[in-house]
């Protein structure tokens, strides 16, 4: 079995044989699992620079985010809902947390 990651929509385009997408549909899905868990809000932003801006700018807030397929530096979690399904962070619930930053470099 040949395993290729294609990293952008442009080598994507070129694929050929079974081809099977995750990122997009998992950081599609956190968001799903957040508010199903009780998130009221939250906020997809471009890169990891941002998202650290914004949650530093937010005391009460959790940030989200991976770099090569793992949990990024400084991020409570990555972009796995599998990660997040406890709903717990520190101790602390998710839940009526008035901020959630996620990195999406989908955007």
């Amino acid at each position: 079995m040949k395993i290729r990651i294609l990293k952008t929509i442009e080598e994507a385009g070129k694929a050929e044989g079974l081809v099977v997408m995750i990122d997009v549909f998992r950081a599609f899905s956190l968001e799903c699992y957040l508010f199903a868990a009780g998130a009221r809000r939250i906020y997809p932003v471009k890169d990891l620079e941002e998202a650290r801006a914004a949650a530093a700018a937010h005391e009460d807030c959790i940030l989200i985010g991976e770099e090569g397929d793992a949990r990024a530096e400084g991020c409570m979690y990555g972009d796995s809902p599998w990660q997040t399904g406890t709903g717990e962070v520190a101790g602390k619930r998710y839940d009526g947390k008035p901020d959630i930053f996620t990195e999406d470099n989908t955007l």
